[in-house]
């Protein structure tokens, strides 16, 4: 058995194409020891912390940091990465942990990802540029992810249209705009100047695994 390829949602799990209430999946569905857990729909936070004059590892900071910002909440997951030229500590957190560690149980080789950080990646194979802005739509909810020196720096995600379209307009900036091809209706000012990115491969379920 391969990879295991699995989208979370609020109320729902989608695997192989089909949509499971988490409790029939849990009964009914066999997955191999290694996954890949994609959480759909979440908005994902970042804190950004400068270190330049920090004394403590990164991983005590990050742990203060955390607790301070989130408290102990089990639902929250998170991970971090170093922006060593700029000394910035990048802190991101998304819901959906007690959903995934419930998918955990049994494997092995497991790697979770935000839908955020699982198409930017994807795209930097794609994408030349360091800092880039994208706009793309997966089963209804719309995101936008800011790209800075390689990493995500400002992210949202939302399914109605017009508050998205607002929310965009505050937050576009002058680096380089990649728009799903798929996506019909924004209206925004200072969205002439963009480039059309086709991400069909990229959201599809066969591809996850690659």
């Amino acid at each position: 058995m391969g990879c295991s390829y699995i989208q979370v949602r609020e109320k729902s799990l989608i695997y192989e194409g089909k949509i499971y209430e988490y409790m029939d999946f849990f009964k009914n569905v066999k997955i191999s020891k290694k996954r890949i857990i994609v959480i759909l729909d979440e908005n994902l936070y970042i804190n950004m912390v400068d270190i330049r004059n920090d004394r403590e590892t990164n991983e005590k900071r990050v742990s203060k940091v955390i607790k301070e910002s989130f408290g102990n909440s089990d639902d929250f997951l998170f991970n971090y990465e170093v922006a060593k030229d700029k000394q910035t500590l990048y802190i991101y957190g998304v819901k959906g942990g007690i959903k995934v560690a419930k998918l955990c149980k049994g494997g092995r080789n497991i790697k979770v990802f935000p839908m955020q950080i699982w198409v930017v990646n994807k795209l930097k194979d794609r994408i030349k540029e360091k800092s880039w802005q994208c706009i793309f739509k997966y089963m209804k909810v719309y995101y936008y992810c800011s790209i800075i020196e390689g990493l995500v720096e400002s992210t949202f995600a939302q399914e109605n249209i017009n508050l998205f379209n607002n929310k965009v307009q505050e937050v576009l900036n002058e680096e380089s705009l990649y728009l799903d091809n798929t996506i019909n209706g924004l209206d925004i000012k200072g969205m002439e100047n963009f480039k059309y990115i086709e991400l069909g491969a990229i959201l599809n379920e066969k591809r996850f695994s690659k």
